[in-house]
């Protein structure tokens, strides 16, 4: 393994449920990622600026709460990546220097990538806390327009513009910018899904897994579209689908999928659906 990131939790970086939100911990896990790889000797300076266009998956499970000054270091390996149908896969992992605990972990697959692996490789036998859980189903929905995810079910809780500060110097939007406008927007979701929800200070939403796959890239100064929904629920997980529509050609460049769960932020516990909310639930649930 390969130390390749070190920093913290800074204040502006947590959001209502008082812990580091998902868009810095992706930006952490990216970071972790790319000084891995050029360390390593995988990629170049150059190559290192057009990361963003060739990757095609990221997996990513939060494993346990960062909170603010919490001090954080990420390792970098190289995995065998059977389960993706590929032979290499990259894993970071930010771990909580204060508790020792895992905070997260990001599997990345790219296309067109090689390079030494045996010194920074993993035995996928190590990783079961890494791998996907319940999130291995991928869903083809990138033939899709916005009017026909919105025949499906899906709901628009996102829209804007890919800022070019948001952007890699290639004019792509950065990967945990797709998860920073979603996270943004989600709330959106939650109101939709349950009109109740978080109108108190007493409930919020977390994520513990997030799956997200890219045909395309959105560029800086182009207008973009979030459609969304519940896949699936139980007692206490949601399964959330996320299509990002970039306006300009009306074309799904990228579909996320995301685990969720209540939780009490006073006790930090998940809180269970009430009957009423999983009933209004099966009323909205999207048509895949």
């Amino acid at each position: 393994m390969l130390l390749s990131y070190r920093g913290s939790v800074n204040r502006w970086e947590c959001d209502e449920n008082d812990h580091l939100n998902v868009r810095f911990c992706e930006e952490k896990l990216w970071q972790t990622l790319t000084v891995g790889l050029l360390d390593a000797g995988i990629v170049q300076d150059e190559a290192a600026q057009n990361l963003t266009a060739s990757l095609r998956c990221q997996h990513i499970r939060f494993q346990s709460e960062s909170r603010v000054a919490d001090p954080l270091s990420g390792y970098f390996y190289a995995v065998s990546a059977p389960w993706a149908g590929s032979e290499r896969a990259f894993l970071a992992e930010l771990v909580n220097e204060r508790s020792g605990d895992i905070a997260c972990t990001m599997i990345a697959e790219f296309e067109g990538l090689d390079g030494p692996w045996s010194a920074i490789e993993r035995d996928s036998k190590e990783l079961a806390h890494a791998l996907p859980r319940g999130l291995s189903e991928e869903l083809d929905l990138f033939d899709l327009n916005l009017n026909q995810a919105r025949e499906r079910g899906f709901q628009i809780i996102g829209k804007g513009l890919a800022e070019p500060a948001h952007c890699d110097i290639n004019g792509h939007l950065l990967p945990h910018l797709y998860m920073g406008y979603i996270s943004d927007a989600v709330p959106h979701l939650w109101r939709l899904l349950d009109p109740e929800q978080h109108t108190s200070t007493v409930d919020g939403g977390v994520v513990v897994e997030f799956r997200r796959r890219y045909r395309g890239l959105l560029l800086g100064g182009h207008r973009y579209v979030i459609a969304s929904g519940v896949a699936e629920y139980g007692p206490k997980l949601l399964r959330f689908v996320h299509c990002l529509f970039d306006v300009s050609t009306d074309r799904c460049v990228a579909v996320g999928q995301a685990m969720a769960l209540r939780m009490d932020l006073s006790t930090r516990r998940s809180i269970p659906l009430t009957e009423a909310q999983q009933a209004h639930l099966a009323n909205v649930k999207l048509q895949l």
